[in-house]
């Protein structure tokens, strides 16, 4: 007989397709038990279907009527959930999506999954810290170029060589017109967190990108504020990063 621990690693094999092992341990009760197996593999591959609808609304919209459900029992197999929150269950989704589609026009829509992925994180992250702006007051100016800044939490980025958020803006809503949008109209780059109205976007410059980028590998504001510059010497990284705290998008510092 064996043990629970088997018959459970028995039965997932059986639900993935292979009900060799466990067909042995199940009663014949009027119903084949590959059968049987194929009811919960079907149960399975729909649960995953409803997520990623919920989850990647875009996605489904853009891939048009039952792509989601063909993708379904391919992404469960290669991403069984490892958590008992099935909120976790799209972590993989745009990576999954990126190496289905890399070889077609299509892969637009990985980009895509990323920035409804960032969405759902940024849904339940925990909030952000009060910045400690007495203890920033008081710093001597020669320390400035070690502080290491840090995000809330909730905040994301997402960098694309596509539109993204129109994109996304475009598709995400069942009452959304579907606008069509022009892939050829340039990259993005996004930043993302949820405030009190809601989860919020900011499309960033080139500049603000890469210090976002800096800050987000942890770097000194001396590494920030050059990476700025190699890039756009235009921007304005002082008001950008007093717009960071302000926003509560940055909430804690460190001297380096």
């Amino acid at each position: 007989m064996p043990t629970l621990a088997e018959l459970q690693r028995a039965f997932a094999r059986g639900i993935d397709g292979d009900p060799s092992e466990a067909g042995h341990w199940i009663v014949d009760d009027g119903i084949d038990p590959a059968a049987r197996l194929g009811i919960y593999r079907n149960n399975a591959d729909a649960i995953v279907a409803q997520y990623l609808h919920a989850a990647f609304p875009a996605v489904a919209r853009l891939g048009g009527a039952g792509y989601l459900e063909s993708l379904a029992p391919k992404y469960r197999r290669q991403h069984p959930s490892r958590s008992g929150n099935l909120h976790d269950l799209g972590a993989a989704f745009a990576g999954f999506l990126q190496e289905l589609l890399v070889t077609t026009p299509y892969t637009f829509m990985a980009d895509v999954a990323r920035l409804e992925w960032a969405y759902q994180e940024a849904l339940v992250e925990a909030e952000a810290a009060v910045f400690p702006r007495e203890a920033f007051a008081v710093l001597p100016e020669d320390a400035h170029p070690r502080l290491c800044f840090a995000f809330a939490p909730s905040v994301r980025y997402v960098r694309s060589a596509y539109p993204v958020s129109a994109l996304w803006e475009a598709n995400r809503r069942a009452e959304s017109d579907g606008a069509t949008v022009d892939l050829a109209a340039g990259g993005e780059q996004v930043l993302m967190d949820r405030a009190a109205g809601g989860v919020r976007l900011r499309a960033l410059g080139a500049g603000e990108g890469a210090m976002v980028e800096a800050i987000l590998a942890g770097q000194s504001l001396a590494a920030v504020l050059a990476a700025v510059e190699t890039v756009d010497a235009a921007c304005d990284p002082v008001a950008f990063l007093y717009e960071l705290i302000e926003s509560g998008r940055i909430d804690r510092f460190r001297l380096d």
